[in-house]
């Protein structure tokens, strides 16, 4: 059994063709063909998660040229989900999901989520409160900012009125928040 840790089609087909849509340009089309996937073509039902990552920089760099990679980053986290999860049948689908369940259900079932799009990230969260979970997840490939714009956004979508998002510790690949918000 391979231990390669690698993103499934559906997160780059959600994030780079769905949320990027009118973002992708012919230069940035290139720039990613040229670090290894070609949007133009059926992506493969796997890939390597550190080609995903040489793929978001190429990304972040591009569509947001002004931003440190860190604030680049928290913002294409966002876009992933704002647009990302509503481009795809199956991201509609888990979207719905979640807005029935609320927020707290929602954060608590974040594993299980996260592992529909990979196979190697893993999240723990502990209630710590009606409104307020701390989340572990790890190990990451892409910068913790990325996923504190995933975080941020889908508690929003998911049905929070305010969120606030605050980085606790970094342990390696591991990285954990408190996630309070308000409904």
């Amino acid at each position: 059994m391979s231990t390669e840790r690698v993103e499934f089609e559906q997160v780059a087909d959600g994030l780079l063709k769905g949320a990027l849509e009118a973002h992708l340009d012919t230069a940035l089309v290139e720039k990613l063909r040229v670090a290894g996937i070609d949007l133009n073509k059926k992506l493969p039902p796997a890939f390597p998660a550190a080609d995903f990552h040489r793929w978001l920089l190429v990304v972040t760099r591009h569509r947001y040229p002004k931003l440190s990679d860190d604030e680049a980053f928290k913002e294409l986290g966002r876009l992933a989900v704002s647009r990302g999860m509503q481009s795809t049948f199956l991201g509609r689908a888990v979207l719905t999901a979640l807005q029935l369940l609320g927020v707290r259900r929602s954060l608590k079932r974040l594993g299980p989520s996260f592992r529909n799009g990979n196979n190697y990230i893993e999240a723990k969260v502990a209630e710590l409160g009606p409104t307020s979970m701390e989340i572990q997840l790890g190990p990451l490939v892409v910068l913790p900012s990325y996923y504190e714009g995933v975080l941020e956004t889908g508690a929003k979508l998911i049905g929070a009125r305010t969120v606030q998002l605050t980085r606790l510790r970094t342990e390696g690949e591991h990285h954990t928040w408190r996630l309070d918000w308000t409904e």
